[in-house]
């Protein structure tokens, strides 16, 4: 299963790099229209449970965003994702690791039958750590 397909560059808007505010995931979560559109940095637990990629923070719950990794074979993507890849547990299907991840969070319209899920565009991986197997799946 390719768990992990990113686009990784430096945030840059005309040949400058820019400063990307670091937010709280609870913060992203609770106030979603707050983030939309603008570029952030979070620390977050990404999980894959088969075909479903969901972002995850023990101190809070919510409607989780997607993370969308966008990569089309370039070598600093791949080293992102192999990296990530690396500090992944689980068995291929059912995946975890935390990332600091740098994105753009995408509100859908308020929905007219049943919600859905914001995505969060991920551009770079910042880091990316390993979960100590002793930390429960339950706990995210």
């Amino acid at each position: 299963m390719l768990l992990f397909g990113v686009f990784v560059g430096p945030a840059t808007v005309f040949g400058q790099k820019q400063k990307v505010p670091t937010v709280a995931y609870c913060d992203l979560v609770a106030q979603p229209g707050k983030y939309a559109g603008k570029t952030v940095r979070v620390r977050v637990a990404v999980l894959a449970l088969f075909h479903s990629k969901y972002m995850a923070s023990r101190e809070c719950n919510g409607i989780s965003p997607e993370p969308l990794f966008n990569c089309s074979g370039e070598p600093k993507c791949d080293k992102a994702r192999n990296r990530m890849a690396a500090n992944s547990d689980g068995n291929g299907d059912v995946v975890r690791v935390e990332a600091i991840l740098i994105g753009k969070l995408v509100v859908p319209p308020a929905p007219t039958s049943s919600p859905s899920r914001p995505i969060f565009e991920v551009t770079e991986i910042e880091r990316s750590f390993k979960i100590p197997r002793n930390v429960p799946w339950s706990y995210y």
